[in-house]
């Protein structure tokens, strides 16, 4: 477990923004992707983009209805750091909407849902998040939420039964509810399951009743102190949002170096000790090490950075960052 509290430092927009683009840019491929012209290939929810002077252009896409919205959405957002800094650009690019880049694409994609952190990708705000920030939609989900002290003392997690398949067939979320089944501290279930069934989690020395159940409204797991993130397909920013935002403590899965994949803000949480990450394996041991800690203080450093997230000033202007370094290595 890695967690140290410090709150003397003070982070800015500017200084959250320009430590993430430099995270993001240590490895990309944009100076060889900028030969390939519209012969780039596209991937599942790609869209191959043109940016000249102030106007955007969409060269060719591979977006099917259903997840247009997740398009319209980024193009706001890329708009709108266009006209608010009156950016002159002259590149291409492709925009990647999936739930995470194919890790084995060497040309650099713009990624809304993640990428592994070694892959050439570079992370933008995904849709959903954007849609949390620029409405301001933070609120509402948060309007049940009660004091730390009342809440009950439990480590609880509910979401699908996506993520990286290990070699045993499980993942993450499964391998882990199913070590902590028994456990009166962990409550953690599969609400839906998309990859397995109950014959393939019995093959795999699984019983599907041990693991799953109903699933949880926000409200209802805010009812809980500590409330558990694990990857799924990618990297689930919204929820993290959400959760650093709120008065339950936002505690993470270590994953597996295969399994970890991040998006543009995710590395500035982990390596500043925002979020605490606990081993899969010694869980339990770990949790108890951090009771030890202040965790009123830790929770209240997650709230406070949390402001910053929210702010729609703070992705524009990562956004901005992101767009002009794109364009100087582009163009170099």
């Amino acid at each position: 477990m890695r967690m140290t509290v410090r709150m003397s430092v003070l982070f800015t927009n500017s200084s959250i923004a320009r430590y993430c683009i430099n995270e993001e840019f240590k490895n990309n491929s944009i100076k060889y992707f900028r030969h390939l012209g519209e012969k780039a290939h596209l991937h599942d929810i790609e869209a191959l983009i043109e940016i000249e002077g102030n106007t955007l252009n969409i060269l060719n896409h591979t977006v099917s209805e259903k997840d247009m919205w997740r398009f319209n959405n980024v193009l706001d957002l890329i708009l709108s750091t266009i006209k608010n800094f009156s950016l002159q650009l002259s590149c291409r690019f492709v925009l990647n909407l999936n739930d995470g880049c194919p890790s084995d694409e060497k040309y650099t994609r713009i990624s809304t849902f993640g990428r592994h952190i070694d892959s050439n990708h570079i992370s933008i705000t995904d849709p959903v998040s954007w849609a949390l920030v620029s409405s301001n939609k933070i609120e509402n989900i948060l309007k049940d939420d009660i004091d730390f002290n009342l809440k009950q003392d439990k480590v609880v997690f509910r979401g699908s039964d996506t993520g990286k398949l290990r070699n045993n067939f499980l993942n993450q979320r499964i391998s882990f509810s199913n070590t902590y089944k028994a456990s009166s501290t962990i409550d953690s279930k599969i609400t839906f399951f998309a990859g397995h069934n109950a014959g393939l989690l019995s093959e795999c020395g699984v019983n599907i009743k041990d693991i799953s159940s109903n699933g949880m409204t926000t409200a209802e797991q805010l009812k809980y102190k500590y409330l558990l993130y694990m990857h799924g397909n990618s990297v689930s920013p919204e929820r993290l949002l959400w959760i650093l935002s709120s008065n339950s403590l936002l505690l993470e899965v270590a994953p597996k170096k295969e399994e970890s994949d991040t998006i543009w803000f995710y590395q500035f949480l982990t390596d500043n000790n925002f979020v605490p990450r606990l081993s899969e394996t010694n869980f339990l041991e770990d949790f108890n090490k951090l009771l030890q800690e202040d965790i009123i203080v830790i929770k209240e450093k997650q709230k406070t950075i949390s402001k910053n997230f929210l702010d729609p000033n703070l992705h524009i202007e990562y956004t901005k960052n992101l767009l002009l370094k794109y364009q100087e290595i582009y163009s170099s």
